[in-house]
């Protein structure tokens, strides 16, 4: 029992001496002079190195770190950091870490606490500029260290500023090359992390897009390669680039024309792919003239047929208005060997010359509704300047209205003060008479306000003074009303 009370009582001081040793603090800069020396820039010449004490759990966070720099002692506690400059060359750490600077350069060295109530239990470690800036904001600058600053918050903010707009220019532009620019001008700040990371981005899309033509320039080849109509037709379903899919196209168009159903799948494919007609040949290009249902083989089988009159077939095209050709003799020649009869090619002529006419008269229809819609935006600016002149107009009115009337209530206003201050004159006067009648007969005259009040009867003038002025103020505000 006596072993085990023993031990508690252990454990309860080993914790007391923990939490007192882990409250240990530093005095720290203020934050201008932290921000300053966060963003500042070696002198020229020298390197810079920031020394940083890494924030550790509650065991040991008040522990000092002493270290040498070059025969300097220097201390940081817990989440703090100081740093100094050096001439170019060699320089130690705590005679643990060596350091090879280079003038013009910042250089990062983390301190990490490894062993709880031990002042000597650190680990130095030199770490890249990116963890060095990162870890640099959740830091305070030690006080004791901050009258060494060799620059003023007034400098660093306009240099902060500087790279702020730089940043804002670079970023604007988003290109992997100004990204490095900007890197280079400024390695130090903040912002090459998001800088680094959005080169990476974009190369990372570039990588992609790379795969990605890659993988569509095989699949294009490995198609046209196989050449077979399935293949071409599957291929041709997915989402090209103009490209593949222009030579996909030729593929399909001679695979097509080789088979014995060729005007069939050429008019089939027609309606979803449009282009394939400028890969026919002039027979097939010539018997697909005319609206799907009705081209021109068609209308030539129905007639050898003779299941429909030519009558019927010719009333059928011009009503529908399709649009095949103005037929030129020797076409005409052409349509009688396929079969076709007079009524029927005069149909199409009629037809075709109806098309075109509605085409014309479409055209002509759009060509004004661009014109009326211009003038219609034209006009609706001229209404919105006029409208704006006449607000102008109006306002500059009730303005000029408005100082008239100011005008007059100034001169009514300024009547009235007027008549305000001849009643306290007349009743100055009539102070003035009182003071003669009573004390100054003798003088045989109209006292003036300076001698009025050197009269004997001072308490009566100044009553009489008194509501005087009280009257000439209660006039003075029912002028103001």
């Amino acid at each position: 029992m006596f072993k085990i009370v023993n031990i508690v009582k252990t454990i309860e001081i080993l914790l007391c001496l923990i939490l007192i040793y882990g409250c240990v603090t530093a005095p720290l800069a203020d934050t201008a002079l932290d921000s300053a020396a966060k963003y500042m820039q070696p002198p020229d010449g020298q390197a810079m190195v920031y020394v940083m004490r890494e924030s550790s759990p509650l065991v040991g966070q008040g522990a000092e770190f002493e270290y040498i720099v070059n025969g300097k002692r220097m201390v940081l506690t817990n989440g703090t950091y100081l740093y100094f400059f050096s001439t170019p060359g060699q320089i130690s750490v705590d005679n643990g870490i060596f350091l090879n600077v280079e003038a013009g350069r910042k250089y990062y060295v983390k301190a990490k606490h490894n062993l709880p109530l031990s002042k000597w239990a650190f680990n130095l470690s030199v770490v890249d500029a990116s963890i060095g800036i990162s870890l640099l904001n959740d830091m305070s600058l030690i006080r004791d260290f901050s009258r060494e600053l060799i620059i003023t918050a007034e400098f660093t903010q306009k240099k902060k500023k500087e790279e702020e707009d730089a940043w804002l220019r670079y970023s604007q532009k988003n290109t992997v090359g100004g990204y490095e620019e900007f890197i280079a001008k400024y390695p130090d700040s903040q912002m090459t992390i998001t800088a680094r990371k959005r080169i990476d981005d974009e190369q990372k899309r570039q990588d992609e897009l790379k795969a990605k033509e890659a993988r569509e320039k095989n699949e294009n080849e490995r198609v046209l390669k196989e050449n077979s109509f399935e293949a071409l037709v599957q291929y041709l379903s997915k989402p090209l680039r103009a490209e593949y899919r222009s030579k996909a196209i030729n593929a399909l168009s001679i695979r097509i024309a080789e088979r014995p159903d060729a005007l069939e799948l050429f008019d089939k494919y027609l309606v979803i792919y449009p282009e394939l007609r400028q890969n026919l040949v002039d027979e097939y290009a010539f018997k697909l003239l005319g609206p799907q249902g009705m081209r021109i083989y068609q209308i030539s089988a129905l007639q050898k047929k003779g299941t429909i009159g030519a009558d019927i077939l010719a009333a059928k095209i011009l009503s529908s208005t399709a649009k095949y050709k103005d037929f030129s003799l020797p076409e005409i020649e052409r349509l009688k060997e396929m079969g076709l009869t007079d009524n029927v090619i005069a149909a199409m002529i009629k037809s075709t010359a109806l098309a075109l006419k509605k085409e014309e008269l479409a055209s002509k229809k759009q060509e004004f509704n661009e014109e009326k819609s211009r003038h219609d935006v034209e006009n609706r600016k001229l209404e919105a300047e006029d409208e704006a002149l006449r607000q102008k107009q109006d306002e500059a009115a009730r303005q000029k209205q408005d100082e008239a009337q100011q005008r007059m209530r100034d001169k009514r206003v300024a009547s009235c003060k007027n008549k305000c201050n001849q009643r306290m004159n007349n009743c100055f006067e009539r102070c003035n008479s009182i003071a003669v009648n009573s004390t100054a007969k003798s003088i045989g005259a109209m006292l003036t306000r300076s001698q009025y009040n050197n009269l004997n009867d001072a308490a009566d003038m100044y009553s009489c003074k008194t509501e005087c002025e009280t009257g000439a103020s209660d006039c003075e505000l029912g002028c103001d009303e």
